[in-house]
């Protein structure tokens, strides 16, 4: 999880007026130091070297424009609004994990942490799935 998400999260863990969606922001947040964590040991070994790119700077600068926007809502439009948006980033690593990183790791420690990094994005997206119909859009 990148840095703009993990302030998304913070503020949707703040701001949310469901509990169950503050609930979920949360785990979005326990995710992350487990996620650094499994970074830090791939890197300390020489397995990766991860790199900023053009793709990583449009993924943080997407996460900084959805933060300001929900920045200005409250109630279950901010609720709905911050699930939409986790739907489209967990469905944007789903993607990316499995046509780019999964399929381009060759060392069978990074295969197997990013494995594991998609099973988590995949549950995450189920959760916020199963959450966003309760907040239907405004008339």
């Amino acid at each position: 999880m990148e840095i703009q998400e993990t302030q998304t999260a913070r503020l949707a863990a703040s701001r949310a007026s469901d509990p169950e969606v503050r609930t979920f922001a949360e785990e979005l947040l326990a995710a992350h130091p487990q996620e650094q964590q499994a970074e830090r040991h791939l890197l300390d070994q020489g397995r990766t070297n991860l790199q900023p790119s053009a793709l990583t700077e449009r993924f943080e600068s997407g996460a900084r424009d959805a933060r300001a926007w929900m920045s200005n809502e409250s109630g279950s439009s901010f609720d709905r609004d911050f699930l939409a948006i986790e739907m489209k980033e967990q469905t944007r690593q789903l993607d990316w994990f499995d046509h780019m990183l999964i399929p381009g790791a060759h060392d069978a420690g990074l295969r197997a942490e990013l494995v594991h990094r998609r099973s988590v994005a995949g549950r995450l997206l189920e959760e916020a799935k199963h959450l966003f119909p309760r907040f239907p859009a405004p008339p």
